[in-house]
């Protein structure tokens, strides 16, 4: 869905059946080597955030929360 949806002239009619999905999950994690971690666990917990996850959601991504 997330190439789909924004695209002038493209009416998205509806989701797959569940037996067709075909899910990807995306993770994050913080190195132990990170050279700047203060801003690794910034862009993480903004990931993690209401702000985020409306963001995710406008382009057809469905967030999940550990």
């Amino acid at each position: 869905m997330p190439n789909i949806i924004g695209v002038e002239g493209v009416v998205l009619a509806g989701v797959l059946p569940e037996e067709l999905q075909n899910y990807t999950t995306f993770s994050i994690g913080l190195s132990a080597n990170a050279r700047e971690p203060a801003a690794a666990e910034q862009l993480i917990a903004f990931l993690r955030s209401p702000t985020a996850f409306a963001a995710i959601r406008s382009r057809g991504l469905e967030p999940i929360a550990p």
